[in-house]
């Protein structure tokens, strides 16, 4: 008994000593005056927007931008082809006299003023860089390009009774006096006449850009380079006579004077560009001064089996404005200024792609076009086609080369798609 109330004495003081062990402390009492402090309960995290892309007008040098490509569709005109030499004209039927210039009743059908040549379609393409980290000095190269087109106009009559007179006037260099021959004659034979002018453009060029000067929504580049530019055209008369009682004959004439005229030159040029938030506005102004290359190669024949009995036909050099004294090329070299303006208004698509459309000026000064090449004194002793018999020149050497001189513009309307990056 009295091991067992000593072992319950032990377990005892045991059990008393773990409670306490296990036991919180009691928070000790605060400073007369003091208050307990409370930590914040925790906020909820803000979600992070998506990144926006920047299209607001900045400057290419902080874009990044490094280099920049166009390609434009080109609407274009250009000024009249030159054909100031009257070909055709019509009046009373008078035996053994064709329609002259000056005769009461004579009028011109075809020739004596400009020809037009309708819209042209073409490209314009520029490719371009900075050359240094702070974009201010970089090159740029362009081509531009109208594509070759033809027109034709054109007189006949079909040589029945009642049908017009048609003769092709000239000045006879023999006697100095105003002259033509018959191309349709009523009751004798038909007549066409067909005037064609063909004309082309290609430029190219190189140049240096030097970022003048620049802010968050403008920039203003000085251009300046070489340049180079060839204007390519053809004026042609053909003629077809077949005679309307017997057996047809053959009866054609081909005159044909191409033009070639290539500028080389130095430029200097000035753009202006002015961003309003996505949109934009720029100008672009070049001059050049340089020399002109001009060619003009003269070509023209006759076919014809009038003079040998109707039989198989037979070729002579020269038509009417062609014959053996001009026939062949010439060439000589001109100063010209060549200028070239235009202006855009555009859309920012994305920060690497923008469209615009706007309108462009090109002119040249110095240029030789075929149809102002055409002497219109021929001396008919050396015409067969004049005078119905091949004969030798006799007389003054008529018509003669020429290289006369005219200026040139193209204008129109330009939509072209640009991407930088």
């Amino acid at each position: 008994m009295r091991l067992n109330r000593t072992l319950l004495a032990a377990l005892g003081s045991l059990l008393t000593g773990t409670g306490l062990g296990l036991a919180d402390d009691a928070p000790a009492p605060l400073p007369a005056g003091a208050t307990a402090e409370v930590a914040p309960a925790a906020q909820p995290s803000q979600p992070v927007p998506p990144p926006v892309t920047d299209l607001s007008p900045v400057s290419e040098c902080d874009r990044g931008i490094r280099m920049w490509g166009t390609a434009e569709y080109l609407m274009w005109w250009m000024k009249d082809a030159p054909s100031p030499v009257p070909l055709v004209t019509t009046g009373p039927v008078v035996p053994n006299l064709a329609p002259v210039l000056g005769v009461p009743g004579t009028t011109v059908l075809l020739g004596g003023n400009g020809v037009g040549l309708g819209t042209f379609s073409g490209g314009r393409f520029s490719i371009g860089g900075w050359l240094d980290r702070d974009a201010t000095f970089g090159v740029e190269a362009t081509y531009l390009f109208l594509g070759d087109r033809s027109v034709s106009r054109e007189a006949g009559a079909s040589g029945l009774p009642g049908s017009a007179f048609l003769a092709l006037p000239f000045l006879n260099a023999q006697t100095g006096l105003e002259s033509s021959t018959r191309i349709a004659l009523p009751g004798g034979f038909s007549g066409l006449a067909r005037e064609t002018v063909s004309s082309g453009l290609q430029n190219g060029e190189l140049n240096g850009v030097w970022n003048l000067a620049r802010g968050p929504e403008w920039t203003v580049s000085v251009l300046g380079g070489f340049r180079y530019t060839n204007l390519h055209e053809r004026w042609t008369l053909t003629t077809d006579s077949v005679t309307t009682v017997g057996p047809p004959d053959v009866f054609t004439t081909r005159d044909s004077f191409a033009a070639d005229n290539d500028f080389y030159g130095g430029q200097l040029g000035l753009r202006v560009e002015r961003q309003l938030g996505r949109w934009f506005v720029n100008a672009t102004t070049k001059v050049a001064l340089g020399n002109t290359h001009r060619s003009v190669v003269t070509e023209g024949e006759l076919v014809t089996n009038d003079f040998n009995g109707l039989g198989a036909p037979q070729v002579f050099p020269g038509g009417y404005f062609t014959q053996p004294t001009n026939i062949g090329s010439t060439a000589n070299d001109r100063l010209s200024v060549l200028t070239d303006v235009s202006v855009n208004v555009g859309y920012q698509l994305t920060a690497a792609a923008r469209v615009f459309a706007g309108y462009s000026f090109f002119y040249l000064s110095g240029v030789a076009r075929p149809g102002d090449q055409v002497d219109r004194r021929i001396n008919p002793s050396q015409a067969p086609a004049a005078i119905g018999l091949p004969v030798a020149l006799v007389g003054p050497p008529a018509p003669l080369p020429q290289l006369r001189s005219s200026d040139f513009w193209a204008h129109g309307l330009n939509f072209g798609l640009e991407l930088r990056y």
